[in-house]
């Protein structure tokens, strides 16, 4: 999990803040801090953990195991930050024809663990039994990806690295100051582009059936500077120089000359996320604290808070399932779309195709809302934006067609939830009565088991 180190706005406290977090406690003072992300690029650095001497040591074993001269005392040692774009997106895969994946092989990959061919990162997949029925698989998907031209340096690809150090502004970075950083020479399309590419290249490898297309959710892009030790020398009067990953301190590679860095800069654009003050946007008090949580409720005035995709905030409004519930059932939330309606579950469940499942039950069946004075006492958490909820909402509306397709529909929609034209999202809350591991949706009397519910 990509984490940044923002200082707290109360006491100044470093805190490690995860990418998909939008609200914490600081972890010093305790106070309520939520997530603003700048409206560009997201712009974060890495701070160095090895020194001069340290990368110089690095060469010389390199060199030793080699069998060639060590470097020449004095080597010229530059500290270069290297820009990375890294993406993280949701993928969802469609297949025409569900049948195609009855295979051993692709049941055998979809119970465990699936791991991406380039980030090596661990997705939560659909059980076979489940996969085969079904024509989606909706899972996480992560890649980073040189914002550099091909071939000017050693990395070609973050991977898991990003995980293991916690990053933090360009500006205030507080390990080895860097000589220079590295001009960006691609854009942002050029990352979503190499997402894509990734996401066919398994579709093409795997057992997917040859109709099978995918469809990218939600693709946030943000930029990372990697250190890299760039030493050279002229030993035997031959130029020789090698790049040192300055987190790890491994060699990335020896060549001959090393890059010109007259194309470098000694400042570097983009703003990094920021820590500000967990408060309600009408009255000014203090707000509930929930990490995975986009909308929160005002205990002062009862107004609602929600926090988009890039960390903007405003108050919102929400409405009631007009369903007749008991005292102790519990309302769960839900972003509703017309035309349709669709009804996306937004609280946590762990699953996305149970999530769409779930969707296409509850948005089956005509239902009434209205606003209320007062909230019910049992409200679940907001935990799912509702940019993301906005695409779900053309796959559950595709699953829906399905259904009517086999009861004599001719066409089913494209699952694009651009192409549907998705408009007026409102948060609406409906009641489930929990019955022993299950809950109950009153009114078509359907089950959603407890299990796929994340941990709250």
């Amino acid at each position: 999990m990509l984490t940044w180190r923002m200082p707290c706005p109360h006491c100044n406290g470093p805190n490690d803040v995860a990418m998909e977090g939008r609200c914490v406690s600081c972890q010093y003072c305790g106070a309520g801090l939520w997530v603003r992300f700048p409206d560009g690029v997201p712009t974060v650095a890495a701070p160095s953990r090895t020194g001069r001497r340290e990368a110089v040591f690095a060469w010389d074993r390199f060199l030793k195991k080699q069998k060639q001269p060590l470097s020449e005392p004095g080597c010229d040692a530059r500290l270069v930050y290297v820009p990375f774009w890294r993406i993280s997106a949701l993928v969802a895969i469609y297949s025409e024809s569900p049948e195609a994946w009855q295979t051993e092989e692709s049941s055998r990959i979809r119970e465990g663990a699936f791991f991406e061919f380039l980030e090596s990162r661990p997705v939560e997949t659909v059980p076979s039994d489940e996969a085969t029925s079904d024509p989606w698989t909706i899972k996480p998907w992560d890649l980073t990806v040189p914002a550099f031209r091909e071939g000017q340096w050693g990395l070609e690809s973050l991977g898991v690295r990003t995980q293991t150090v916690a990053l933090s502004g360009c500006s205030t970075h507080p390990m080895s100051k860097p000589d220079c950083w590295w001009r960006i020479s691609t854009r942002t399309d050029y990352a979503l582009t190499r997402l894509t590419q990734a996401v066919t290249s398994v579709l093409v490898q795997g057992s997917r059936p040859k109709n099978a297309n995918h469809h990218i959710i939600a693709p946030q892009v943000s930029l990372i500077f990697w250190p890299v030790w760039l030493l050279s020398d002229h030993g035997q009067n031959v130029v020789r120089s090698v790049e040192i990953d300055g987190v790890s301190g491994d060699v990335i590679r020896q060549t001959g000359a090393p890059p010109s860095l007259e194309t470098a800069t000694q400042e570097v654009e983009g703003e990094p996320p920021a820590l500000l003050p967990h408060r309600c946007s009408a009255c000014g008090a203090d707000l509930p604290v929930g990490e995975n949580l986009y909308v929160f409720p005002c205990a002062n005035c009862l107004q609602l808070t929600v926090h988009a995709n890039r960390g903007e905030r405003q108050t919102i409004m929400c409405e009631f399932a007009d369903t007749a519930s008991d005292a102790g059932d519990k309302w769960f939330p839900f972003w509703m779309f017309e035309p349709g309606p669709i009804l996306v579950p937004a609280f946590p469940i762990r699953n996305f195709l149970r999530l769409a499942r779930f969707g296409v039950i509850m948005s089956g069946q005509p239902r009434t809302f209205s606003h209320r004075e007062i909230f019910p006492g049992h409200m679940a958490g907001v935990s799912l934006s509702v940019e993301v909820a906005a695409e779900l909402a053309g796959i559950i509306d595709n699953q829906r067609s399905v259904k009517r397709l086999r009861n004599g529909a001719d066409t089913i929609p494209d699952p694009s939830a651009e192409s549907q034209g998705w408009i007026n999202p409102r948060l609406v809350f409906a009641p489930l009565k929990s019955t022993g591991g299950e809950l109950v949706d009153p009114l078509t009397g359907c089950c959603l088991a407890t299990s796929v519910l994340s941990p709250s």
